[in-house]
């Protein structure tokens, strides 16, 4: 931003936009919302099983300046390869937080491997991706549980709860265990 201040005529404060108010969230060593600063994150393109290529990359990435790095949990390799990857970054001095994006199959991986849930800092779903239906309410149920059990935050907005829930306008929905879930922990004070 300094360097298009001294372009002449450039209004930097036209560039800016109130921000939302939120709720900051710890994710391993870093706040992301609330009034914390907003802070970069990357994704690997690498395929997480290789361990090699996936350490270096988020060594780089860190390196460069990334503050949060983001890798594939897609397949049981990659789920087994994340605390190994994990321990080599913390015995080379690096503590980027690593988040675990996971697709269609989360929940099966965080629960067959309980090691990869530890070691990661946060979980990213896609709510899109986590099943249909009455499925859809035990997969994510069972992740929120698996966040939950390791103390990792779970960063969802309610209109997701709803999206997933399938319902129409604002309308409770008793019967969803998702909505209840969420709810519970907001309602708790933990944060979703």
């Amino acid at each position: 931003m300094d360097m298009l201040n001294q372009i002449a005529g450039f209004d930097a404060n036209a560039l800016r936009h109130p921000r939302k108010k939120t709720y900051g969230v710890k994710v391993g060593n870093v706040t992301v919302g609330g009034s914390a600063p907003i802070v970069v994150q990357s994704m690997t393109n690498t395929d997480t099983a290789d361990v090699e290529t996936t350490l270096r990359q988020t060594l780089e990435l860190a390196e460069a300046g990334s503050e949060i790095v983001r890798w594939t949990v897609n397949v049981p390799e990659a789920a087994a390869a994340v605390p190994v990857i994990k321990k080599r970054l913390l015995d080379a001095g690096c503590n980027v937080p690593i988040i675990g994006d996971f697709h269609y199959n989360g929940h099966v991986l965080l629960t067959k491997y309980p090691e990869c849930a530890a070691a990661l800092d946060k979980y990213r779903i896609n709510p899109g991706n986590v099943g249909a239906g009455q499925r859809r309410d035990e997969q994510f149920s069972t992740i929120c549980k698996v966040a939950v059990d390791h103390g990792k935050p779970r960063l969802l907005t309610i209109a997701w709860c709803f999206r997933l829930c399938n319902l129409q306008s604002w309308r409770w929905r008793a019967g969803c265990a998702t909505t209840r879930l969420l709810f519970r922990a907001k309602l708790r004070g933990r944060g979703i």
